[in-house]
């Protein structure tokens, strides 16, 4: 069996960052920030109709709130604009993946369904983070290259763990609203080659845009994130 001892560990990187302070209106909608030692934290901010912004200027975190635990319907639906973006970027590379914009699903860890290895590895991890660790990510991006848009490919830091889509390519218009929806079951089980369990199902949900591998300036927003038809 291949170990996935190294994206265990680095599921570390995702959720140990100390909590920044977000400003009223996004704590009042159940937001929080996390931020990451030595990088430039992104400006969050809210916008109209409670949308979220999003500026800075080679900067990364994200930006997560919880989500209810009795979710039936499990088609998610948001808009997104991006006015200003990195360059084109790669993200099968590591070191290469800034993106203008990304949302992310965390679903949950199920350990009867995991090795003892990945239990173990887990285990060693916990004491040092505040919240619990996903088991599976997916990664819905507006950025990299057109020849990977619509497609699940690793994360290169998550191998297994974390799968990136890309859903707008650079050819997307900057300074346009744009409505996605996508099938969560349908997309977890193209991603990982499985069902979402009724111990597996998703509990978190991330915002975030990165520009600290090129130092580019980003600017964006996403908006009316919702579940159901």
């Amino acid at each position: 069996m291949r170990s996935r001892t190294c994206p265990i560990l680095l599921l570390l990187a995702l959720v140990a960052p100390a909590a920044a302070e977000v400003d009223a209106g996004l704590q009042r909608l159940g937001w929080r920030e996390l931020t990451f030692d030595g990088k430039t934290p992104n400006r969050f901010a809210i916008g109209e109709g409670d949308a979220v912004e999003i500026g800075g200027q080679g900067s990364v975190s994200v930006l997560w709130r919880a989500l209810p635990g009795d979710l039936n319907d499990l088609d998610l639906h948001w808009r997104w604009r991006v006015d200003v973006a990195p360059p084109e970027s790669d993200l099968t590379r590591k070191g290469g993946d800034d993106r203008a914009l990304a949302l992310y699903v965390s679903f949950a860890f199920d350990p009867s369904g995991a090795g003892f290895v990945e239990r173990a590895k887990r285990a060693l991890v916990a004491p040092f983070v505040d919240q619990e660790l996903p088991g599976r990510v997916l990664m819905y991006v507006w950025a990299g290259r057109g020849d990977t848009t619509g497609v699940w490919f690793d994360n290169p830091w998550l191998e297994g763990v974390g799968k990136y889509r890309i859903l707008r390519g650079p050819e997307a218009e900057l300074g346009t609203w744009y409505d996605e929806h996508v099938d969560l079951e349908a997309d977890f089980r193209q991603a990982f080659g499985e069902p979402i369990t009724a111990k597996t199902g998703p509990y978190q949900l991330a915002i975030s845009a990165d520009g600290d591998d090129t130092g580019a300036t980003l600017r964006a927003a996403v908006a009316d994130i919702r579940f159901g038809p």
